[in-house]
């Protein structure tokens, strides 16, 4: 690991502020476990690019939906990736 490399959120592999992408954090997040859908992923990164970049966070599925449900199964990921990267160390923005 180089001097400003952190873990990943969840992985523990190296993780450098070139890789402190919205999508590379998911990438590594959901590089691990049960495959998600399209709409859980959109609620990750969305979460990672509001810490990251300031993006509000807006979800594009109409409440009642199983798109809407996965979408903010993403959402509380995304935070949840968010917490560990912090946690190691690797978070400095938001």
């Amino acid at each position: 690991m180089t001097d400003n490399a952190a873990p990943s959120p969840e992985t523990g592999t190296p993780f450098g502020p070139a890789t402190l992408c919205p999508e590379c954090i998911a990438d590594a997040a959901l590089a691990h476990g049960d495959k998600r859908s399209r709409e859980y992923r959109a609620g990750l990164v969305d979460v990672l690019k509001f810490k990251l970049q300031g993006e509000a966070i807006r979800c594009p599925y109409r409440a009642g939906t199983a798109q809407f449900d996965a979408y903010f199964a993403g959402n509380d990921r995304g935070f949840s990736a968010w917490r560990n990267l912090a946690q190691q160390g690797g978070a400095h923005h938001g």
